[in-house]
């Protein structure tokens, strides 16, 4: 719960399309599907599982690190479980720095393409890139053309960071993908990752459905 609204309850569970964008579902009224990403504030794991799982990215340093962590726990065929009766009071974004560049959008935006580039398999991973960066590349626009230019400029910079530091998350990829127990169709099959976009669905859905589990 925020410590701005105690009695209102923030907690989610969500997930992932092919674009990257997230999609949420209060957890209240999810009881029959398993939390896929937890965010960091509620996320609690033995320390051998976070010791196992590369502990978190420091790279990403704030902001989209427990979804990946949350991420490598799935492809390693882990299940999030969710404590219905834990409350947990949260000052929202207290990690952050107030200053006129806008630290929090940049590192959300630049670490969700990282984890993308270190979790996706092959065929996510071919849909992912070049359909983010025209998300991307939307929002860039769009944020200009409203006159949110602090919006923009920090998109901008996290998009330019992501790919000149591309290696970062290539260095890791490896390692990631050749532990992997599960595969991309088993993620789409669970709910992991959403294939939502309805001009993508009819193209995306039978190739990740259908390939065998390897």
């Amino acid at each position: 719960r925020e410590m701005s609204d105690p009695e209102k309850p923030t907690d989610e569970n969500f997930c992932l399309d092919p674009f990257g964008l997230t999609h949420f579902l209060p957890m209240q009224t999810s009881d029959s599907i398993p939390p896929l990403f937890i965010r960091g504030l509620g996320l609690a794991m033995k320390r051998a599982l976070f010791l196992e799982l590369g502990e978190l990215d420091d790279d990403f340093k704030m902001y989209f690190e427990e979804v990946d962590l949350c991420w490598r726990a799935g492809l390693q065929d882990y299940r999030i479980g969710y404590a219905p009766g834990a409350i947990i009071y949260h000052v929202g974004q207290g990690s952050s720095t107030k200053s006129f560049f806008l630290w929090n959008r940049f590192r959300g935006r630049r670490n969700r393409i990282w984890s993308f580039l270190k979790n996706a398999g092959p065929l996510l991973l071919i849909v992912f890139v070049p359909a983010h960066l025209l998300v991307c590349l939307f929002s860039i626009v769009g944020n200009l053309l409203i006159g949110r230019f602090k919006n923009s400029v920090a998109e901008t910079a996290a998009v330019t960071a992501a790919l000149y530091h591309i290696r970062i998350p290539l260095s890791k990829r490896g390692k990631i993908q050749g532990s992997r127990k599960i595969p991309d169709s088993e993620l789409v099959r669970r709910g992991f990752i959403v294939l939502r976009i309805k001009f993508l669905h009819r193209i995306l859905d039978p190739i990740f459905r259908n390939r065998n589990p390897v």
